[in-house]
């Protein structure tokens, strides 16, 4: 098997060349078995410019107007039609004044050149979508009723259309949606550390956390914080945190609680009661454990309480490494022995160090562990044989 390739390449023309074919000549043909002719032209001549492949990071353009970038798991995306330009524009529109009737919950917009009709996308006030009633659109005005309570907060309406976020008069005040807290509800007395599921009843308050902020604090000598946790327009919770660095300090006082929502205070006269007595203590063995080895690690409830009045699924235990605290390990609640106050969890491996216990029970709050140390550590005790190959091969047992 035999063959040949010829390229012609023509420059300085711009014809439009057909396909160049090989053609035998009559007197000297081409001899063989079965001769096979390939024929390509690899660019036909036309009025484009014909050049090598070009990294696309070394491509520019000179547009006048902001483009749209576009990357995909950090990789830039090409813009093959070249019209990928985004014009930004002034509005023409904008709020100048706004009102809301509590009672009905209706609120009444007005400006200059409001959008009106399918224009208007989206209406939303106080963290919750307004609908507009389509009979009260002109383009001065018109009103729109909400689809739930308002939230508490300093608020101004959120009108979206076709071109974009219709911006408010600075000048326009700001109406004030208020909140009301009726009570506040725990387990049973605050425990000094922490962890302590609190819930507030009230009014107008927000409906999720996603876009209003809650900041609970009391008025021990600490501020100590609480941390939220679900929130609906009738209740939150949130989870106390440990009461400064000497919690007995705290025993037995009576404190008030400060709520800030959207970066405005909820008046309120809510007080809790810290517990008279310290945080039951918990004793814990073995105090050292393999990294490797799946073992149990069994828990000693001290103090005056009793596993037998516990639900064993509202124990969380995890151990927090000292080194790298971002690691920890949550180990689970396997086994209740109420004759000893004892409970079992199962440990199924970690890195090596020094971990730190953290229990909490949701009836009890925090545990005191704070002079509990679980160090996670292998040993060996031989290795066989004591000697091998220096090209490798040999097989240790450890």
């Amino acid at each position: 098997m035999n063959g040949q390739s010829f390229r012609v390449s023509i420059y300085g023309s711009i014809t439009n060349y057909y396909n160049f074919e090989v053609v035998s000549s009559d007197w000297d043909p081409l001899r063989g078995t079965n001769i096979t002719y390939l024929n390509t032209t690899l660019q036909d001549a036309n009025g484009n410019l014909f050049f090598e492949p070009i990294p696309f990071e070394m491509l520019r353009t000179y547009e006048e107007e902001p483009q749209v970038m576009i990357t995909i798991d950090g990789n830039p995306v090409a813009c093959h039609s070249m019209a990928c330009n985004f014009k930004y524009v002034e509005p023409e529109c904008n709020i100048t004044a706004f009102s809301f009737d509590e009672d009905t919950n209706i609120l009444i917009v007005e400006g200059d050149n409001l959008p009106t009709g399918e224009q208007i996308t989206w209406v939303n006030f106080a963290d919750s979508l307004c609908i507009v009633d389509e009979d009260t659109q002109t383009n001065e005005t018109f009103t729109c009723t909400l689809e739930r309570d308002p939230a508490h907060g300093e608020w101004a309406p959120i009108l979206l259309s076709d071109m974009g976020k219709v911006p408010v008069d600075p000048a326009a005040p700001l109406i004030i949606i208020s909140a009301t807290l009726t009570s506040v509800t725990i387990n049973t007395g605050l425990n000094t550390q922490g962890g302590d599921t609190l819930t507030f009843v009230g009014t107008k308050l927000p409906h999720d956390l996603l876009v209003s902020t809650h900041h609970i604090t009391f008025n021990d000598v600490d501020v100590t914080s609480c941390i939220p946790l679900t929130s609906t327009s009738t209740e939150f919770t949130c989870l106390t945190a440990r009461f400064g660095r000497d919690p007995s300090t705290s025993l037995g006082l009576t404190l008030d609680i400060e709520v800030m929502i959207n970066d405005l205070i909820v008046p309120n006269s809510l007080t809790v009661t810290m517990s008279p007595t310290p945080s039951p203590y918990v004793l814990m063995w073995p105090e050292s454990i393999s990294p490797v080895l799946k073992q149990d690690i069994e828990f000693e409830l001290g103090g005056d309480y009793t596993l037998a009045s516990l639900n064993k699924d509202h124990f969380t235990v995890r151990l927090i490494n000292t080194e790298a605290p971002d690691y920890y390990k949550d180990l689970k609640v396997n086994e209740v022995d109420e004759d000893l106050n004892t409970f079992t969890c199962k440990f199924g491996g970690a890195w090596s160090g020094d971990y730190t216990v953290e229990i909490r029970h949701v009836e009890l709050g925090m545990l005191d562990t704070s002079f509990l140390l679980l160090a996670v550590e292998s040993d060996y005790t031989s290795i066989v044989p004591r000697s091998g190959s220096i090209y490798g091969g040999t097989l240790l047992t450890i």
